[in-house]
């Protein structure tokens, strides 16, 4: 069994796509990245890195800005084009704001138009049966926007565990994901 060298092309692009998009967020909004990493067990000293951090905020949020219009150029996909615009859009608002409109506007558009796709399966019926996930995630939305006027928690560390939570669920969920596509693709 070989080695398919457009697949390896593939995963490359694609990991360069996301590291550009998650160093573009965490750069634009790098006093604020560093507050909820800070919150992070462990890494609390990343406070004392500030300066040196500093000096590569813009480097890298051009770097990765630049890597993504390139993928719009060579690709020709539109696609890049809103992504970049979101990003830019992003650049001024709260980082939990920017992580939240890349995550709802690009990450689960794109997923649910795939799922659709893959499934053979219209839009009602699919959100018949995400209704109950959305009534969890709504209910957590609100319960912690409750939490938060209260002042019960602070709103830094529930961000870096919320950070956290992500961070454990993405490899599962990118592996399940990849068999996903794979089977339907096996199928077709």
């Amino acid at each position: 069994m070989g080695v398919n060298l457009n697949s390896i092309r593939i995963y490359i692009r694609s990991f360069l796509i996301g590291l550009s998009i998650l160093l573009f967020i965490i750069f634009t909004h790098l006093n604020e990245s560093i507050e909820v990493i800070s919150k992070i067990g462990g890494l609390e000293n990343i406070k004392l890195y500030t300066n040196e951090l500093i000096m590569y905020k813009i480097p890298l949020s051009l770097i990765s800005l630049v890597y993504l219009l390139c993928e719009f150029l060579l690709f020709k996909k539109s696609g890049f084009l809103m992504l970049i615009l979101m990003l830019i859009v992003g650049c001024k608002m709260p980082l939990i704001l920017a992580f939240s409109l890349y995550f709802i506007c690009q990450h689960s558009l794109n997923a649910w138009g795939h799922l659709k796709l893959k499934l053979h399966i219209n839009s009602i019926p699919l959100y018949k049966k995400a209704l109950p996930y959305l009534i969890g995630a709504l209910s957590l939305f609100l319960a912690l926007f409750i939490f938060d006027l209260i002042g019960f928690f602070d709103l830094y560390r529930l961000q870096a565990d919320g950070f956290i939570f992500l961070a454990c669920i993405s490899l599962p969920h990118v592996l399940l994901m990849h068999l996903f596509y794979k089977k339907k693709v096996l199928e077709n």
